[in-house]
């Protein structure tokens, strides 16, 4: 039971880690919040901002993310105001948190694997793929339930995630003014929920279906066996 919950955890995880280190993230965050036109600052520059958050969420730069930019006129400006700061500093701790259960599912799912070899011996793969087959389909679909749900209700999903994982309302941001909020807005979030959606479904998808594959194959060399061995009998 602890692995088929583990399991699609780990997978919703994976997938949340590389969304954030990839550098598509930020294009396209970029390239839905029109970023350079509303922000004023160009294009180049919020590229490398985009570099410097996944960097701090990932945990790999120091406690505050306060980027600057140097304008033509050779002036320098802070990106982001002291709320915003404070802001990104609770995203963090959120995503240290959802790094540290990420890496725990990965240590219960080794340990299931290392005792199931050890202790079912033959049955092991066929226990590991019963628990794989079933787990992706649950994770199928309550990921199903809880993704149709979320992007019909996206608003008020995001306003609960938000009131849920954070203890004050410095995540509430004003457009007009917060450039935080400019570069990554409401529709930049539902996106990249679909797109987190969509690829954690591929990959229950590909375990399930591999899991299937094999107790069927199992299956029917067993069978083999079994007809083999009653013509010996006969």
């Amino acid at each position: 039971m602890l692995f088929m919950f583990c399991l699609p955890v780990f997978l919703v995880l994976s997938v949340v880690r590389g969304i954030v280190a990839a550098p598509f993230t930020y294009e396209m965050a970029l390239s839905i919040s029109n970023a350079e036109i509303v922000t004023g600052i160009d294009s180049t520059e919020l590229i490398v901002i985009g570099k410097e958050t996944s960097d701090y969420l990932l945990g790999r730069s120091g406690p505050v993310l306060d980027p600057s930019v140097t304008l033509s006129d050779g002036s320098v400006i802070k990106i982001f105001n002291q709320r915003e700061i404070d802001h990104m500093v609770d995203v963090r701790e959120l995503m240290n948190r959802f790094w540290r259960l990420h890496e725990f599912m990965f240590l219960l799912i080794i340990a299931r694997l290392v005792i199931s070899f050890l202790l079912e011996k033959k049955e092991s793969l066929l226990n590991i793929s019963q628990e794989t087959r079933t787990s992706g389909m649950l994770g199928l679909i309550f990921l199903a339930f809880a993704g149709v749900s979320s992007l019909l209700l996206f608003d008020q999903f995001f306003l609960q995630f938000h009131e849920i994982f954070f203890s004050n309302d410095l995540w509430q941001l004003d457009p007009k003014t917060d450039r935080l909020i400019q570069i990554y807005p409401r529709d930049f979030w539902f996106g990249a929920l679909f797109v987190t959606a969509g690829f954690v479904i591929f990959l229950l998808l590909i375990v399930s279906g591999l899991a299937h594959w094999y107790l069927r194959s199992a299956s029917k060399a067993s069978d083999q066996r079994g007809q083999l061995e009653r013509q010996r009998l006969l």
